[in-house]
Formats: C-alpha cells, sequence, structure tokens
C-alpha cells in the first residue's frame, strides 16, 4: 500500500489524512520564548492571536530527523509492506527536506521529492497526487509526481510589506516605496522560484491583475488568506465572474509561511490541465 508523509505546512487536515494514508511531521515556531507546533488549522489561530499581541518576530525551526523517523516506524507498525513518498515544503524555504533524507537512508520503499512549493498551493499538489495515486502502483505515482509538481502555480498579493521587510525577504527601502505609493506586488512562487510579474496601485487592482494572471484553462483553481479574510470577497468575486465558476474554495495559509508574509495577505493557486 501506499503511504504518504507531509509537513505541517501543507496544511493537510486531520480527517484527510486518516483516511489517505498520511502522516504529518510538524514544523514549530518560536514567539516569545513560547514554541508552538506547527499543527492543523484548528490550532492556527492560537499562534496567529500571540502574533498580532507581540512586538516580537517569530523564528521558525525544521522537523528533526528523528520526527520523520516516528512517522516511518508509525507507518510501517500498522502496514510493514508499504512503500512511502515523501514530500516536503520546498527547500527554497526551508532544510526540512534534508531531516527527511537523512531519516530515510537506511530504509527500503521511500522516495522523497522537494515540493518546490508550500502551504496551500501544496496542498492542491499533494491532493491531485492522492488522487492519482489511487489505482496506479507506486512505481506510477512516483513517475508522476514530478509533472504535477511543476504544474501548480500561486500568486499571492500581501496586505502589507511590513511583514516581509522584518522576515529580511525584502529591502527597507522596497518596502517604504511600496508602502507610500501604495504599491502592491503580485507575486508569483512556483516550483521553487519567487517573481514578481506586475505591480498594481491599491488592493483592487492588485486582485485584477493577479486574477488576469490565471489561464483560462485549468484542472483545479482555489483562493488562499493568511489569518484575516478581509480582502477574500474581493478576490472570490473577480475568479468567479472571469471563469464563471458556481464554486470556490478557499483555504487558510500555515502559520509557518503565513507569518513570514504576513496576516490579510490574499491569493490565488492553480493547477494546470497535464499530461503524463
Amino acid at each position: 500500500m501506499i503511504w504518504f508523509i507531509v509537513d505541517s505546512t501543507f496544511g493537510i487536515e486531520k480527517i484527510y489524512a486518516e483516511k489517505n494514508n498520511v502522516k504529518i511531521v510538524n514544523l514549530r515556531l518560536n514567539l516569545d520564548e513560547k514554541v508552538y507546533e506547527e499543527g492543523t488549522e484548528q490550532e492556527w489561530d492560537t499562534f496567529f492571536e500571540a502574533f498580532e499581541k507581540s512586538k516580537s518576530f517569530p523564528t521558525t525551526s525544521q522537523p528533526n530527523p528523528q520526527d520523520y523517523i516516528n512517522a516511518i516506524e508509525s507507518i510501517r507498525l500498522e502496514d510493514p509492506t508499504s512503500k512511502i513518498v515523501v514530500l516536503t515544503i520546498s527547500e527554497t524555504l526551508s532544510g526540512t527536506i534534508n531531516s527527511a533524507k537523512l531519516a530515510c537512508k537506511n530504509y527500503k520503499d521511500i522516495v522523497i521529492f522537494d515540493s518546490g512549493t508550500t502551504s496551500v498551493s501544496a496542498r492542491v499538489a499533494f491532493e491531485e497526487i492522492v488522487n492519482y495515486s489511487k489505482d496506479k502502483t507506486f512505481e506510477e505515482t512516483v513517475k508522476a509526481i514530478p509533472t504535477i509538481l511543476k504544474n501548480v502555480y500561486i500568486y499571492f498579493i500581501p496586505k502589507t510589506m511590513e511583514y516581509l521587510k522584518r522576515g529580511g525577504r525584502v529591502g527597507l527601502l522596497a518596502s517604504v516605496v511600496a508602502t507610500v505609493l501604495s504599491i502592491k506586488p503580485i507575486f508569483c512562487f512556483h516550483y521553487g522560484k519567487v517573481s514578481v510579474p506586475k505591480k498594481a496601485i491599491g488592493i483592487k487592482m492588485a486582485i485584477a491583475s493577479a486574477v488576469g494572471l490565471v489561464p483560462q484553462t485549468f484542472k483545479r483553481i482555489t483562493a488562499c488568506y493568511i489569518h484575516s479574510k478581509e480582502n477574500l470577497p474581493i478576490l472570490l468575486e473577480k475568479l468567479t465572474e472571469r471563469f464563471s465558476l458556481k464554486k470556490l474554495e478557499a483555504f487558510a495559509v500555515s502559520p509557518v509561511l503565513g507569518s513570514h508574509i504576513g496576516m490579510g495577505t490574499i491569493g490565488v493557486i492553480y493547477l494546470n490541465n497535464y499530461t503524463l
């Protein structure tokens, strides 16, 4: 049987994990001398509420190899003949994959992938992989994974550049200029690389620009937000109008990524149609 191990940034729900042979390994956040296990969505507000009140900026720590060993042993205890796929947050954002590699080196029938992404875009890719694997062999699934990962895109618009500045992701001057001029950069994160394909004046124009970057054909599309849903209705309206959607999912972003990009950020994720 095929099993999966993912880290907590994917935002996989407990019920989904239990139904689909998934084990979740936690990243951790350190804020005001307190350690928070990232956990699942039901636990995220606890961290975000503490972060809103804090004058400090959190640090994050990756899982250690023993966390992965514990997940592997748990699977093998339940299913001794299991074959395991491990997917991690993008290596450009975290060294989590190194812990996974160290943990897995003495085990057979385990394959590790850098997802090239994180959070809701990782969730979309992962759920596609799980669905694909339902009637496929382990070898067929492993072969298909890189193609699926390369076809997931996320465009996101931070509410403010303050969090990216505090986390060292953008220069002070760039963040000040953007704030003063109300310039909203639209960031794209795709397979480990960040780009800024467009900029706009004000949040409404930025949302319209982001929606305009999404191709007319896709296999799946969803919206995302970080803690606050303040501007989410505008994004949902623009997406449903452009693509004549009757229903559109919106998922929360996990704290490890959310704390570095900033509360109030919104984004759109899509999975391209692909061929194998």
